[in-house]
């Protein structure tokens, strides 16, 4: 993916039924879940410039490697 390039992973796939929690139940009204939204972001874009355009302009400044995002939705 491209520097502040996203997917919503929810139109390149069904996402999965809902998921039953492995652990015991804390509460009985705890119910299964299941994420209605995934996106994957690589990358900040601030005004059209990448994020670690920031670090090339200080000599000081170390550049950091591009960041990932994981957002995830329940329902």
């Amino acid at each position: 993916m491209a520097i502040g390039e996203r997917k919503d992973l929810s139109r390149l796939a069904d996402l999965r039924d809902p998921m039953p929690f492995e652990v015991e139940k804390k509460e009985p009204t705890q119910r299964p879940s299941r994420f209605r939204y995934v996106e994957i972001r690589r990358g900040a874009l601030l005004e059209g410039v990448p994020s670690s355009f920031t670090a090339r302009q200080f000599s000081q400044m170390k550049e950091e490697s591009t960041p990932w995002w994981v957002i995830m939705v329940t329902d």
